[in-house]
This record gives structure tokens, sequence and C-alpha cells, in this order.
């Protein structure tokens, strides 16, 4: 990513121009996306762009199987809190409850996971690993491990330190919304679990 800060008349905000390289299904080809007039590069603008290049990744590397890359985090999740509830999966992994519930039924359907009834409480919904998904772990694991070493190969150690420090004050940032009742959705994070 390229940032330049050409500067404006004193007194006036600085104005920058942003050129991102980023890949695009096609090939992987590099495009140029150049934003003009802002005050400050996007901080989601950059997330997303790691996000998005992060699930093509991710493709890439565990192709002509039954499960996609936004399964990923629910291949990690549910191994590693076999038995976690539906209602406490959506929240550790920061997605509503319905997007959840759709993906579990794909996820069922193909034979990964499992759901049961909570003898507990039998309005909850109980997800565990099957066979199938257990296998699956350690290549899913491997490729997320890749990618963090991949977006940090050019980090020396004391950045890569700084950088984990600073993503983990902003996600805290951000679940301080969700905790504090101001956001549209009903989420809230189990204290219990930290996120993957």
């Amino acid at each position: 990513m390229l940032f330049s800060s050409p500067f404006l008349d004193k007194g006036k905000k600085k104005r920058y121009t942003d050129t991102v390289k980023c890949c695009d299904r096609n090939g992987c080809k590099s495009n140029e996306i150049e934003e003009r007039g802002e005050t400050m590069p996007s901080i989601m603008r950059s997330v997303n762009i790691i996000s998005r290049c992060g699930a093509m990744y991710r493709a890439d590397k565990m192709p002509n199987t039954e499960i996609s890359a936004c399964h990923h985090m629910y291949v990690l999740s549910i191994c590693r809190h076999p038995g976690i509830s539906q209602e406490q999966l959506a929240r550790h992994i920061c997605l509503n409850k319905s997007n959840v519930t759709r993906s579990l039924a794909t996820l069922e359907e193909n034979g990964f996971v499992e759901r049961r009834q909570s003898d507990a409480d039998k309005r909850v919904t109980l997800v565990y690993p099957t066979e199938k998904m257990l296998a699956l772990y350690p290549k899913v694991k491997e490729i997320a491990d890749s990618w963090n070493e991949y977006l940090s190969a050019d980090l020396t150690e004391e950045e890569r330190e700084l950088f984990q420090k600073t993503l983990e004050k902003i996600s805290k940032r951000a679940q301080t919304y969700i905790d504090s009742g101001d956001a549209p959705s009903p989420l809230t994070f189990r204290k219990d679990i930290s996120p993957e």
C-alpha cells in the first residue's frame, strides 16, 4: 500500500492520494485504486482490503473442497470450542445469528458439524465438530498462520509487536461499541472466549 500526502496551504486540512494495489479475481493482476480529497486514510478500507485478499488467499490454498473461505472462521472456532452455542458462536465471530444459522446449516449438510439441543436449556443449540471438520482443522490453521506470516513478512520483530498491540487495542475499542448497547445489533462478546 502506498500513501503520499501533499499538503495544501497552511490552515487547510491535509489531503492525500491513496494508491492501493490489490488482487482481482481474474488472475490476481494488480489494480490501482485512487481516492482524492480524504483527510486521512480509512482504517476500514485497509482492513477490508486485507480481509478480501485473505479470503482469496484461503480459497486459493483450498480449492475444490466442500468448504469455502468464509467457513474457515467456523472451523477454527468450533474446533477450539466444541459444544459452543450458536449464539455464543455468533458473538465470538462477530456475525449476526441468522448468518451463522445459515452457514451452520450448510456445514451440517456437508457433514462438518453436528447441532444438538442443550440438555440444560432446550432453547439452546450446541455446535460440535465432526471428524470431517476435525480432520480439516490443521490445514485451516496452517493457512491462517501462513497468511499472517505473509502479511507481516516485511515487518521487524518490534513492528510486529507494535502492530499486534495496536490491532488488539482497536479491536477492544470496537468491542466496547458492541458491549455498550449503542450498536444496532444485540451482539455482546463473551469475556471467556477471545475472538480469533
